[in-house]
């Protein structure tokens, strides 16, 4: 995969996968998370949720194992949080950026650290012209929400893979492909496979 650039950040695995654009609401509650997020609070900074292949979330014993982690994440960042009675924290976050993690390494609290090179999105691609029913299903999608004023760029063709992505993904195998696909027109065709899987069941 072709990156930018090669960072080390915080991570927190979940059994869920993020695209760009995607928001999650979440329940903080283990110390090492709970100190991670107020830092990114405080300094604007965010966070790699990556999607968890084999393990838990939550580390409940000292030597509990780090899970093991898909190779593609996203970058996210704090959008709403809120202190509760109990100490834990809620928080909503939107996911960004993509990376690919080279490796881990674990702090003295056991939160994990990723080695991750950005991934680059390929810009200059044209819409094909045989997936144009996905910009009509995306726009019928649009047109059915007005009441809460969604606005996508039907023009813009990485807008519309990660939205499309975000309405029909649920296998977990298929999201991390898309997720790993520097290529928009290789995730609208994913996407149109998923469709057509689905019409005929």
């Amino acid at each position: 995969m072709s990156g930018q650039g090669v960072e080390t950040i915080p991570l927190f695995p979940l059994g869920v996968l993020l695209f760009p654009g995607s928001q999650l609401e979440l329940r903080i509650f283990e110390p090492r998370y709970l100190s991670l997020i107020e830092h990114c609070v405080d300094t604007g900074t965010g966070f790699g949720i990556v999607r968890i292949e084999e393990g838990t979330e939550a580390l409940r014993e000292p030597d509990a194992r780090q899970p093991m982690l898909a190779s593609v994440g996203t970058l996210v960042h704090v959008i709403d949080h809120m202190a509760l009675p109990d100490g834990q924290k809620r928080i909503s976050v939107l996911a960004g950026r993509r990376f690919e993690v080279l490796g881990t390494s674990e702090r003295a609290d056991r939160l994990l650290m990723g080695r991750v090179s950005w991934l680059r999105e390929e810009s200059d691609e044209a819409f094909p012209a045989e997936l144009q029913h996905l910009r009509v299903l995306l726009g019928e999608f649009v047109d059915s929400q007005a009441n809460d004023r969604i606005e996508i760029d039907l023009d813009n063709i990485s807008e519309m893979s990660w939205w499309l992505a975000r309405l029909v993904v649920r296998d977990a195998a298929l999201g991390q492909r898309i997720l790993s696909s520097n290529s928009p027109v290789e995730r609208l065709h994913t996407v149109d496979e998923i469709l057509s899987m689905q019409g005929a069941n």
